[in-house]
């Protein structure tokens, strides 16, 4: 049963995968996506370095 999900699964995330890969690539300035904070996606996925010193 388990391994019928997961087949499933692959099949399904495999099309999608498909399916995005067909659009051209975007701009440079189209790929970063801002937060409400003004961050970048990027940025806001990472905690703030701290500065040792």
């Amino acid at each position: 049963m388990e391994m019928a999900l997961r087949a499933g699964m692959h099949r399904a995330g495999a099309a999608a995968l498909s399916q995005l890969l067909q659009f051209p690539e975007p701009a440079p300035d189209q790929r970063a996506v801002l937060t409400t904070c003004a961050r970048t996606a990027i940025e806001a996925s990472f905690p703030p370095t701290r500065n040792w010193t």
